[in-house]
């Protein structure tokens, strides 16, 4: 809100992670010579050693069954809810496919709602075909990223998206929401797809 912008207009040097987000506060009056667009990165060798065929093997998941992975507080504004309502349609076509779900709970008590909700709302069935591994450690977390087939988090509260960079380095297509900056980091037909948030027969 208006405290944030009062301790960037204090600041002497902002560093802003995409032109997006460098032009949001320079619109903003944040004045443009403070501001200074620097790129970010991954360390690739933190991300070594990630198996999937580990993964599969300890969750009893064949090849045969495609991983849709998604990593992420399982907030709303995350995507979370939109990838479990897209998962309805996908099954329709892919029955054998499976979502994979990793990070926290949400910090809103309404979000933790709207997520137990949405999980309930399913068939036991279809509930079956979730894998909710909450926080989970990060050998497993890089395990999932190599087993996975495809990596979503369809998010509008994002700054840069570092994990789409890590699903990248295990050569995973990567689906993101239609928003500034993730427009900035996925060139949507090239090395990713951009889905309008909150439309999970697009995303589907």
């Amino acid at each position: 809100g208006q405290s944030l912008f009062k301790v960037l207009r204090g600041a002497d040097v902002i560093i802003a992670v995409t032109k997006s987000e460098q032009d949001f506060m320079i619109k903003r009056g944040i004045p443009k010579e403070k501001v200074h667009q620097i790129a970010i990165g991954i360390d690739t060798k933190r991300l070594e050693g990630g198996c999937g065929t580990r993964f599969r093997q300890k969750y009893d998941i064949s090849t045969e069954e495609p991983i849709v992975l998604f990593i992420g507080r399982k907030e709303v504004d995350k995507g979370v809810i939109q990838l479990l309502k897209a998962m309805n349609h996908v099954w329709y076509y892919v029955p054998k496919a499976r979502l994979v779900i990793i990070g926290p709970n949400g910090i809103l008590p309404t979000d933790v709602g709207t997520y137990r909700d949405t999980l309930s709302s399913l068939s036991a069935s279809r509930r079956q075909k979730i894998l909710d591994l909450g926080v989970a450690p990060e050998r497993e977390k890089l395990d999932a990223l190599s087993a996975s087939d495809i990596f979503v988090m369809p998010s509008i509260r994002e700054s840069f998206g570092i994990v789409y960079l890590e699903a990248w380095y295990f050569s995973k297509p990567v689906i993101g929401a239609l928003c500034k900056p993730i427009s900035d980091v996925i060139d949507s037909g090239a090395n990713g797809f951009l889905v309008r948030f909150g439309d999970e027969k697009d995303l589907a």
